[in-house]
Formats: C-alpha cells, structure tokens, sequence
C-alpha cells in the first residue's frame, strides 16, 4: 500500500532505510547517538516502553505491560490503535556502526540527512520561495539546492557506506 497522493505528503514518503510501516500509525521510541551505536539500557527496559505507552495512548492501561514486554522482548510490536494498525518499534539513529541489541534497528545519521536532502530536492519547486530561519534546515535546504538533478549527490551524501542495521534485542 503506498502513500496517497495529497499536497501533505510533498515533504514526507516512505524511506526503505528505517522500512516504514503505511499500514497505520508507526511509533518510534529512538534515541541518537552521534557517535558509535550504542543502546542506552534505559530505552528497552519496561518503565521506559510503558512510559511511552500510557503517554500515547496506543492501548487500555490493563494492556500497557503486556505490550511493553512485547516491544522490549522483539523491538517491535504491532497493536491495534483505536481500530488502526499501529507498529511500535525501538530504533537507533547513530553516527557509525551497528548495536549488537537484538530487534532494534540502527539507522545512520547520516541516512536521515540524505533522505532529508532527498525529500527537499524533490519539492525544490514548492519550497522555492522559502526562507529559512533555522540553521540547520536552511543547510539542507543549501545541500538539496546543490544536489538537484543529481540522484548520485543525492545518494553520495546519504550513504556514506552506511546502511540501516538490524541488531540483537536483550543481548
């Protein structure tokens, strides 16, 4: 099932490095680490998880710990959400490497800014009169002005030998 055609969407789509689930809603309970990745215990333990549960909203509070167990034990785990498909996953954003942690996915940093760039490039027309008060959004606006028409700039930003890394939850 694919994203529907809708203006909203222009800045937005689907990125096969952190494998997006269009079914319902995706939760990501994350973390980023600029250097090398590795999990902070607190995110995968059961107070965490079930804090961001209950702050959510996903599921009737008598349901929380089961589900949290699930998430923890697998990294993921998919519910229903008011009638809705919802996936609730742990996931890493990191400089370099891979977590050895069991069911958490590790995306590299710099994934996120290549698919940034990507995105931006793409709407490049719609976002032509922008102006940008937020450094950092004004450098990948500078990076996607700069890269345009070129899907290898595009890429040679974003991948830097890096790709998306499941690991080994509970190790």
């Amino acid at each position: 099932m694919g994203l529907a055609v809708n203006p909203l969407d222009l800045l937005l789509g689907s990125d096969s490095a952190l494998r997006t689930f269009e079914e319902g809603v995706d939760v990501i309970i994350g973390e980023v680490k600029e250097g090398h990745a590795e999990l902070n215990p607190a995110l995968h333990q059961l107070e965490t998880i079930e804090f961001g549960l209950r702050r959510l909203g996903c599921c009737p509070p008598d349901q929380v710990p089961t589900q949290a167990d699930a998430i923890a034990s697998g990294g993921q785990h998919e519910m229903n959400m008011g009638g809705m498909p919802c996936r609730i996953r742990l996931v890493l954003f990191a400089g370099h490497g891979t977590s050895g942690t069991t069911g958490l996915l590790t995306v590299p940093l710099s994934r996120c800014v290549g698919f940034i760039v990507e995105r931006m490039s793409h709407a490049q027309q719609a976002m032509a009169s922008a102006q940008w008060k937020d450094p950092t959004l004004a450098m990948f606006a500078l990076l996607a002005k700069v890269s345009a028409g070129s899907p290898a700039a595009i890429e040679s930003i974003g991948t830097a030998g890096n790709t998306a890394q499941p690991g080994r939850l509970g190790s």
